[in-house]
């Protein structure tokens, strides 16, 4: 009897180990299984980071593209209104040296003539205020667009209405063209854009004392 319940004890026992083995197995395998879920989850997160941290660097990397685009646009429009200026100043400048040329050629031809040579002389100090108050009217107009020129994309095209309602409101210019002291008065004509000829029409009649003098160039 003794023997047959140490025989089933040992039975018992070793059914236990059995299954206990058994479990541990599977808790093996379980545990496993979840070990190489979390490898493949911090993998796709990884592979995900990449392409997020990517599409940042895309991102960035259009909006300094833009950045330079604009600043290159600006510089190069600076520029040009600068070579605007200057191409302004030069014309001016051979204005003046022609018209004092003029001048001088005209007082070696007519020496006697100084009522003639004074009114030249006149109507060339009359011309070169105007040419430099226009001179000063288009760097102040640079400025204005400078100021009113802003480019939000990058495009290279004003994006501000305020500088469109600028050039729409322009005013005509008020400069007077002066005649050429053989006439009647000179008219010069208007280009709406604020800054009027310097230069009026011939005039008819002589001032020799034989006809109606000739007149100051008139109001634009």
């Amino acid at each position: 009897m003794k023997q047959l319940m140490y025989f089933a004890i040992s039975l018992i026992l070793v059914l236990s180990y059995a299954s206990a083995q058994t479990e541990t197995k599977e808790q093996s395998k379980d545990k496993t299984k979840i070990k190489e879920a979390v490898r493949e989850q911090a993998q796709n997160q990884g592979a995900e980071n990449q392409i997020q941290n990517k599409e940042r660097i895309k991102e960035q990397n259009q909006e300094q593209k833009a950045v330079k685009n604009q600043v290159r646009n600006q510089e190069s429009i600076r520029e040009q209104q600068g070579n605007e200026v200057s191409k302004e100043a030069r014309k001016i400048n051979e204005a003046v040296k022609e018209q004092v040329q003029n001048v001088k050629e005209a007082a070696k031809d007519d020496i006697p003539n100084k009522g003639q040579v004074s009114g030249e002389a006149q109507k060339i100090n009359e011309a070169v205020k105007e040419q430099v108050r226009t001179k000063e009217a288009v760097k102040e107009k640079i400025k204005t667009q400078n100021r009113n020129f802003i480019d939000k994309d990058g495009d290279g095209v004003c994006d501000n209405n305020a500088d469109t309602k600028a050039q729409t409101k322009s005013k005509k210019g008020k400069a007077f063209g002066p005649g050429d002291g053989t006439g009647n008065k000179g008219i010069g004509p208007k280009d709406g854009t604020g800054f009027g000829a310097t230069k009026g029409t011939a005039g008819t009649g002589s001032c020799d004392g034989t006809g109606p003098k000739g007149y100051r160039g008139g109001r634009k």
